[in-house]
């Protein structure tokens, strides 16, 4: 390697390799702009990543396939990135706000930047979606717009847009895991998701932060900051990715996904064999009906 960055002494095999670097990574340019995206933002530091971009984005190639679970994917990083947080079930990024890990430090980047600072920059020209990153809004139009679900259940039939979920759904519904455990009562779930509801709804928190346009109390300050953008600015920023619902607070897009997609019904009622997404939903029916 004999060329080296000036800027920050990495070096390189060649003067074509060294150029790219210079100019993305310490210019911030790019300079080749995808013709098919509707987002202006979607440009590119090689030509090179625009042609893989317009390959596996717009034309759905998937020439990558998981040993594993035979999910599909367009770039070999990606396959690597799946092998490792789907299957070595790997999370080695840790939220320092919230109780959450991550298997790419761009999810918890992500992450930050969607719940700790409420940005949504990308948004959709098709409906009122709007989304943290432009991955995100190319997922979004993918599946719900172009209704590309290329990841089927092969014990229910139900299709995803994404290998992620199909697993989350396979190990929730069909395996019945619940490896996430409430520390005050031992209840289980399928999902940190669910637990998070689980502490919010059924056990009381402390909450110090008042709303000064109603009478609500929230635990954090980024809570109240939601509640205000949902309740009271009536915005919904939090879409499902795969039928398009849109809702103002991301636990209720969450109880959405568990009742809807995911079918889980795990709140049963002692007297008959009905079962509940919701704790609320049991106790109405036993107020209503006769058991």
């Amino acid at each position: 390697m004999d060329h080296k960055c000036e800027e920050c002494e990495k070096r390189f095999s060649g003067q074509s390799n060294l150029k790219p670097h210079v100019l993305m990574v310490h210019e911030k340019r790019k300079d080749y702009h995808c013709p098919l995206c509707q987002c202006a933002k979607a440009a590119f530091a090689r030509a090179h990543s625009l042609n893989t971009h317009v390959n596996v984005v717009h034309k759905g190639r998937r020439d990558r396939v998981c040993p594993i679970c035979k999910s599909t994917f367009g770039h070999s990083n990606t396959l690597k990135i799946h092998i490792g947080t789907v299957h070595e079930k790997r999370r080695d990024y840790k939220c320092d706000v919230y109780d959450s890990t991550f298997g790419q430090l761009s999810d918890l980047k992500c992450h930050r930047k969607t719940v700790d600072e409420g940005k949504r920059e990308y948004r959709c020209q098709q409906c009122e979606a709007a989304l943290s990153t432009l991955a995100s809004l190319q997922r979004h139009l993918i599946v719900v717009h172009e209704g590309r679900r290329r990841h089927p259940c092969h014990l229910c039939g139900l299709a995803f847009g994404e290998a992620g979920s199909l697993n989350k759904h396979v190990k929730a519904v069909h395996e019945k895991v619940r490896d996430h455990l409430c520390r005050l009562c031992a209840r289980a779930f399928a999902r940190r998701s669910h637990l998070n509801l689980h502490g919010s709804s059924v056990h009381e928190l402390r909450r110090e932060d008042q709303c000064d346009r109603c009478d609500s109390a929230l635990s954090q300050a980024v809570g109240l900051k939601n509640h205000v953008r949902a309740v009271h600015e009536k915005r919904r920023d939090h879409r499902c990715d795969q039928c398009g619902a849109a809702f103002g607070l991301q636990g209720n897009l969450e109880k959405h996904v568990k009742a809807v997609h995911d079918r889980i019904r795990d709140h049963q009622c002692q007297h008959c064999d009905s079962a509940f997404a919701e704790r609320r939903g049991l106790k109405h029916a036993i107020q209503t009906t006769e058991c």
